[in-house]
C-alpha cells in the first residue's frame, strides 16, 4: 500500500483523505481503521497516551474506474479525525496500526491552479517555457509540477518560478515494496500511465482548497481563451451558463510547432505562431470546480456530488490545443 494523506476543510471539520495505491484485487469494502491522536506530543508517545485517542471506520472507495488490463489500483480513505490532529495511524482488523504521515492542505488562495502530469525523463525545455508563460500569462495563479525524473538544468529553470510563487515542484516516486517482496510484479508497470491518475488526483486533494478552478492537464495541452479575456473570466462564464457543471472538459487538437533548439534562437512568439492545428482529435482535459468533485482522472473528473455532471465545452466556443508534433531548427 503506497499514499498520500491530507486534512480538508471543504469535507466535514477534522477530516482526513488517505489516497492510496494497493492491488486491484484488494476489496474496498475491507475494514480499515483511522486510529487519531490530539496532542502535541510526538508520535512514539502520543500511541503510549489512549486516553486522547479516537478511531473511526475509514469510508474506502475506487478514486476512480480501475484499468482492466493493471493489476494495481488507486483508492481514496476517508476518515474522521481528532481535533488538534498531531498523529495517525492505519490498520485493519488483522494487524498492528501503522503509523501514518500527514501533510495539510494547501490554502493560499488563487482564482486558478493547474495540476500537471508527471515531468517523466523529460528534457525538452522548449515545451516548459511556453506552458509556464502562457498559463501565466491568461491567470494561472500556480502551476503544479510532479515530477518522476527531468534534466538538471530543467529543474532549476522551474525553482526560479518556484522562488516567484509562481510554481510549485511535487516529487512523485516510484513504488518501491523492498527486496523481500522482489517476486512481485513491479507496481509502477501496473498502474495506469505509470500512476498518472494518482497524481492527479493528489494534486487536486492538496490543492483544492485554495483554488476556485483547478485545470488537469499535461504540459503540452495550452488553453488560450476565447470566451473570456483569461481564464478566471471564460470558466466563470461557464459556470453561470451551466450552474450544474461539476467541471468542463475542453476538447484537443494535435498541433504542430517549429522551435529553436539552442536558447539564444528561441522565440516564444515565433513559436506561437508557427502553430498549424491539425483534425487529429484527441480525448479532452478537464477544468474542474473542486467543491463539487472529489477526484479527477486522467480526462475528466471521476467522483463528483450528486446533482452536478460534466460539461463538454462546445468545440465553436473553443477548444486545446496538443503540442504534440515538433520540428526542431538550428
Amino acid at each position: 500500500m503506497h499514499g498520500s494523506k491530507f486534512i480538508f476543510s471543504r469535507y466535514p471539520p477534522n477530516t482526513v483523505v488517505i489516497l492510496f495505491n494497493s492491488q486491484k484485487r484488494w476489496n474496498p469494502e475491507k475494514h480499515l481503521i483511522c486510529e487519531t491522536w490530539s496532542s502535541s506530543a510526538n508520535l512514539s508517545k502520543s500511541i503510549q497516551n489512549p486516553t486522547n485517542k479516537t478511531k473511526d471506520l475509514a469510508h474506502v472507495r475506487h478514486a476512480f474506474l480501475p484499468n482492466l488490463v493493471c493489476k494495481w489500483a488507486t483508492y481514496i480513505a476517508i476518515c474522521k479525525v481528532s481535533p488538534n490532529l498531531s498523529a495517525l495511524s492505519l490498520s485493519d482488523t488483522r494487524m498492528k496500526s501503522v503509523p501514518v504521515p500527514f501533510r495539510k492542505a494547501y490554502e493560499t488562495k488563487h482564482d486558478v491552479i493547474s495540476c500537471f502530469s508527471p515531468l517523466f525523463y523529460n528534457e525538452r525545455w522548449q515545451l516548459i517555457i511556453p506552458t509556464l508563460e502562457i498559463y501565466r500569462q491568461y491567470g494561472v495563479g500556480l502551476q503544479v509540477f510532479y515530477i518522476q525524473s527531468i534534466r538538471k538544468e530543467i529543474y532549476n529553470f522551474l525553482q526560479a518560478y518556484k522562488n516567484a510563487n509562481l510554481v510549485e515542484i511535487e516529487p512523485w516516486i516510484m513504488i518501491n515494496l523492498g527486496p523481500e517482496h522482489s517476486k512481485l510484479k513491479d507496481p509502477n508497470s501496473e498502474l495506469e500511465w505509470r500512476n498518472q491518475a494518482g497524481a492527479h488526483t493528489d494534486c487536486f486533494l492538496k490543492y483544492r482548497e485554495a483554488a476556485e478552478f483547478i485545470i488537469v492537464a499535461d504540459i503540452d495541452d495550452i488553453l488560450f481563451p476565447r470566451i473570456g479575456n483569461n481564464y478566471i473570466q471564460e470558466f466563470q462564464a461557464l459556470s453561470s451558463q451551466y450552474p450544474f457543471a461539476a467541471g468542463f472538459t475542453y476538447n484537443r487538437y494535435n498541433t504542430e510547432v517549429v522551435a529553436s533548439k539552442s536558447p539564444t534562437g528561441f522565440s516564444l512568439f515565433k513559436l506561437i505562431d508557427s502553430a498549424r492545428i491539425s483534425n487529429e482529435f484527441e480525448d479532452g482535459k478537464s477544468v474542474i470546480r473542486p467543491s463539487r468533485v472529489q477526484t479527477a482522472w486522467i480526462h475528466w473528473p471521476s467522483i463528483y456530488e450528486s446533482g452536478y455532471h460534466i460539461i463538454t465545452v462546445p468545440e465553436k466556443r473553443n477548444f486545446m490545443i496538443h503540442l504534440r508534433n515538433w520540428t526542431m531548427v538550428f
